[in-house]
């Protein structure tokens, strides 16, 4: 029986746990988004309706680590044009301004010892993003 381990392509060294999770999030997300006609690259998901361009992208903190992953989403409502900018503009809103909620910022931490609570810390934290997603983010896009 073998293990499998999964590799960082930047840097070769072994993803954390909590890379794992984040990696699986997007994961996830894009298997939502798919069928709704969005692509993905990178961490971007886009999509063009009527000469509209609607892009949800992640945008990692600055300050996390391997064993900490902070994020929030940007959403982007514009019309479309080539190239497509991937960059925060004035279209550009966070998914907590559209929440009404302020500057929102989930957290993926390894650093939880009992592994039991990070993997429940993990599962809800995925859980309120892709929520918020489904139910705040893609009712905004369509309208």
């Amino acid at each position: 029986m073998s293990a499998t381990l999964t590799f960082n392509k930047s840097t070769m060294k072994e993803k954390t746990a909590t890379q794992i999770e984040f990696d699986e999030m997007v994961k996830e997300l894009y298997q939502i988004l798919k069928p709704l006609g969005f692509k993905k690259k990178a961490l971007h998901f886009y999509r063009v309706v009527e000469q509209n361009l609607q892009m949800i992208s992640i945008q990692k903190g600055a300050y996390g680590s391997a064993d900490e992953i902070y994020f929030t989403a940007n959403i982007k409502k514009a019309s479309y044009k080539e190239p497509i900018s991937f960059y925060p503009d004035d279209n550009t809103q966070r998914i907590g301004d559209i929440k009404g909620n302020g500057d929102i910022w989930y957290e993926f931490s390894g650093t939880i010892v009992d592994i039991f609570k990070r993997k429940q810390k993990f599962k809800e934290n995925r859980e309120a993003f892709l929520s918020d997603i489904q139910q705040i983010v893609l009712p905004y896009l369509s309208n």
